[in-house]
């Protein structure tokens, strides 16, 4: 029989979560959420296993739970039983918490990567931008070599096009601050709460406006009809925001050609 593992023993992730006595799947998330770097890679029956530092596992392990306790301190917490409970009662108040440790570490790890998305898709349309004004730019004007003195040529700079303009009725404020960090470079956003779509400035935006778009969840049909009246092209996004940024994503290949090219 081998010896058990110690803290500077290569492991694999199920032996780790075997020394640590949890899933494999939650080592699995740590190694993800830290973003641990595996030591060596070596080949079992045509399948590549990582292996890892169990000292670096079990540290990652007691950091998030520290975490965790630290969210549940500020945040959603359980009542433990009384001392006189069933032990039927105590599994089960066990058997919750350890879920519901579990369901907030899910949770803190999907905003995290809801925050890494959100700047990847800034710096994609950042660059998708500069891409479609290079494209669009006047060929370069060579000067004409002569035997007289040439006349001074001028540099013109082809003027940056005009972003399309968009309208979105039914976002939060919050949310209004993420949408323009993530599309702001590459759309003239105008954009309104429910309340705010009651407004003159709202009918005046939408004359002007290449697009609107409808959050159906957040509207009421006295703004809806406001739009229609308005002639605007408009269309609704039924959902949240993932529904709304695939409907800009979409919206970027239709207009922003157009508008380069006018």
């Amino acid at each position: 029989m081998s010896d058990a593992p110690t803290p500077n023993s290569l492991v694999t992730v199920l032996q780790a979560a075997q020394v640590l006595k949890v899933s494999e799947q939650t080592v699995r998330n740590d190694v993800a959420r830290l973003d641990i770097k595996a030591e060596h890679t070596i080949e079992i029956k045509g399948t590549l296993v990582k292996l890892y530092y169990l000292k670096s596992l079990t540290e990652a392990r007691a950091k998030i739970v520290a975490e965790a306790d630290e969210r549940r301190k500020a945040g959603l917490t359980l009542k433990p039983p009384s001392s006189d409970a069933s032990d039927a009662v105590q599994a089960a108040f066990k058997s919750v918490g350890a879920d519901l440790n579990e369901l907030t570490d899910a949770i803190t790890e999907l905003k995290g990567m809801a925050m890494k998305l959100m700047e990847q898709n800034a710096h994609l349309f950042k660059a998708l931008a500069n891409i479609q004004t290079y494209l669009h730019q006047p060929a370069i004007q060579l000067p004409v070599i002569e035997t007289t003195p040439p006349t001074k040529v001028e540099a013109h700079l082809a003027p940056k096009p005009a972003l399309p303009k968009i309208c979105i009725a039914g976002i939060w404020a919050a949310q209004q601050q993420m949408i323009q960090k993530e599309f702001g470079d590459v759309f003239d956003l105008r954009m309104f709460d429910a309340d705010q779509a009651t407004s003159a400035s709202f009918a005046n935006t939408l004359e002007s406006c290449d697009r609107v778009l409808l959050l159906t969840n957040f509207i009421n049909h006295t703004i809806e009809n406001k739009v229609k009246q308005s002639k605007a092209q408009y269309s609704h996004v039924r959902g949240g925001m993932t529904m709304l940024r695939d409907r800009l994503t979409t919206l970027f290949v239709e207009l922003t050609p157009l508008k380069a090219k006018a």
